[in-house]
């Protein structure tokens, strides 16, 4: 009782002058979190850990300077706590504690150590009655996050000997800071009853919380600067394509129509003089299409179109540009629809569909002599045609990978394709540096990973496995969907290359199946079967990867469908490294699967029941 007593009195003492110490990490337990985000980052599983041999209760703990950290993650304290005490207990992160303190760090909360000895003998009530109790449960689980070891026994052994607790059991809050040093904001040695814990890491809170709001504060107004900066720029670039299209609408106004003269009653002559008119018209068609190239009013127009064909034809120097787009018209050449464009060889430059007004060699000067040849070539276009600003910048695009990237392929997908050009441009907010190096990384990539080598028969025997494939049918709201089976993907079975190029094989179908108008496509993962031997950080990482780098934009939405507990600590260390694509995650029921996306007669044959 009087030793009780003085516990509590030096956690009063604690609470009026709250502990503040630094205290630096042995360098083997931070190797220990690069280790684990590199060999280790497969799986982070709950109540399955290696055995290690339990000390003595009279054994006298020694605390090494640096003790080795073995490179598996040791989740036996929650086996043992749960074997014990039942599973009602605050959310233990099963991961290291490196990795739990930068979950801490990324969500501006304090983090919770337990450091648990089950040979001590206040052990056991403070386990039953207070981390057990559902208000401290609560009240962690919504403030803090929360790690938990064995005091003698792997990590727990390292924080042990940096803490160095004078009674168990031992809680503290800890606060990251910069280097490899921790701030100890709070520690509790011996029993402690549920009102007193909380007590105490309430008044913690609202002591040192403050350091923490005012930095989260800080980055919230960044974001919010960066975005007002952002949507500067953009309506600075709306406003100058207005400015643009005004500038383009008053060249195309027609002058002032002069006043007619009033309608001259039908006779005769007028009927002649309309004859005469169309007799006019029809031999000026005639007359552009046979127009002697010898003639010193003649231009010698060449043409290119995509299919390789080229077209030579003669116009005069007066013509207007409309006459070509004519002459173009009139061949029917295949895969040429009516929304093209044309681009002048040299100089270079677009000329779409609203220029048609203007004379047809007309650049500098309106005229040409008769000696000189233009060349045009003739491109499909996607833009609307008033968005001519655009296909600059896609062409500009294209000069510079020919210019700087020569080796690059061409062809689809490659460093000529203006559509992939143009959704790079798209996603890099219209900023041609920036589209050449992402095109330029996505196009060494594809080559590299074998994309266009990639069919039905390169990834038959992985598919086979039924872990991931497209849905026959678009959702609601016509996006093809990829379905994952978590429960099917064995990372410790299958070769990770090959579900690799399962996976590229599949987007890439997904992307072919996109119907017009469509720009993204659905993913969903089935988590209702999931397990630890199911877990890849690996594969999670390079999936994304793959949507940010090389298919940006490209992904509309995830589903996490009937996710488990144990998949927590696995979203957790992978959200951070998916960067913005773990905003699109959505998790959800099966039975918001059908009502939400599918009709009944589309609905995946997996989510049915």
């Amino acid at each position: 009782m009087a030793m009780r007593e003085g516990i509590r009195s030096a956690a009063e003492a604690s609470c009026n002058g709250i502990v503040r110490r630094m205290v630096s990490l042995p360098r083997s337990l931070m190797g220990g979190f690069s280790r684990a985000m590199g060999h280790g980052r497969h799986l982070i599983g709950i109540g399955s850990g290696r055995r290690t041999q339990t000390l003595p209760s009279n054994f006298p703990m020694h605390y090494p300077e640096e003790p080795l950290i073995l490179p598996e993650v040791s989740v036996s304290f929650l086996t043992s706590f749960e074997q014990q005490y039942g599973t009602m207990h605050p959310f233990f992160y099963a991961c290291r504690f490196m990795e739990t303190l930068k979950i801490a760090e990324d969500e501006h909360k304090f983090l919770f150590l337990y450091l648990h000895s089950p040979e001590h003998p206040f052990t056991p009530s403070f386990c039953r009655e207070t981390l057990s109790s559902e208000a401290v449960v609560q009240f962690l689980d919504a403030n803090f996050v929360s790690w938990g070891a064995i005091a003698d026994r792997d990590e727990g052994l390292h924080m042990s000997a940096t803490l160095r607790p004078a009674c168990f059991p031992f809680c503290a809050v800890i606060a990251p800071v910069a280097g490899d040093n921790i701030a100890v904001m709070q520690q509790m040695e011996g029993p402690i009853s549920p009102t007193e814990l909380v007590g105490i890491l309430q008044r913690t809170l609202e002591e040192q919380g403050l350091a923490f709001r005012s930095l989260k504060a800080k980055k919230a107004e960044k974001i919010i600067a960066d975005r007002r900066l952002r949507e500067e720029q953009d309506a600075a670039y709306l406003a100058a394509i207005q400015i643009d299209k005004q500038k383009e609408r008053l060249k195309n106004v027609p002058p002032p129509v002069r006043p007619q003269k009033p309608a001259e009653a039908p006779n005769k002559a007028n009927h002649e003089r309309l004859q005469n008119h169309s007799a006019q018209k029809q031999h000026g068609k005639t007359r552009e299409a046979s127009i002697d190239p010898q003639d010193p009013q003649a231009a010698r127009i060449l043409i290119r179109f995509p299919n390789g064909e080229r077209r030579e034809q003669c116009f005069l120097c007066t013509d207007k540009l409309q006459a070509v787009y004519r002459y173009i018209d009139s061949l029917g050449v295949p895969g040429i629809g009516g929304n093209y464009r044309l681009v002048s060889i040299f100089p270079r430059k677009v000329i779409c569909n609203p220029l048609r007004h203007l004379p047809v060699l007309s650049n500098c000067s309106h005229q040409i002599k008769s000696s000189r040849i233009r060349s045009f070539s003739v491109r499909s276009c996607r833009l609307d045609p008033n968005e001519s600003h655009k296909l600059e910048l896609v062409l500009e695009v294209k000069e510079k990978l020919e210019k700087d990237y020569q080796s690059l392929p061409v062809g689809k997908n490659g460093r000529d394709d203006e559509d992939m050009i143009l959704w790079f441009l798209k996603d890099r907010k219209f900023s041609v540096e920036d589209a050449v190096e992402r095109l330029n990384k996505a196009i060494k990539w594809r080559r590299e990973f074998r994309v266009s080598e990639l069919s039905q028969d390169s990834v038959k025997g992985i598919a086979e496995t039924g872990k991931a494939y497209v849905h026959d049918f678009l959702d609601v709201n016509g996006r093809p969907v990829l379905i994952v089976d978590a429960s099917k993907h064995l990372p410790a079975v299958h070769d990770p290359a090959e579900n690799e190029k399962l996976c590229v094989f599949l987007i890439e179908k997904a992307l072919s199946a996109l119907p017009e108008g469509s720009e993204e496509i659905l993913g969903i993962f089935d988590l209702r079967v999931f397990g630890r031997e199911n877990a890849d950080l690996d594969f999670i990482t390079f999936l994304f990867d793959v949507f940010y780098y090389y298919y940006p934009k490209r992904l509309g939405q995830v589903l996490f469908v009937g996710a488990p507990f144990i998949f927590k600590p696995i979203w957790q260390l992978a959200k951070p490294l998916l960067k913005s694509y773990s905003s699109l995650v959505r998790f959800c029921s099966a039975e918001t699967v059908r009502k939400e996306y599918f009709t009944e007669a589309t609905v995946p044959a997996k989510f049915r029941d």
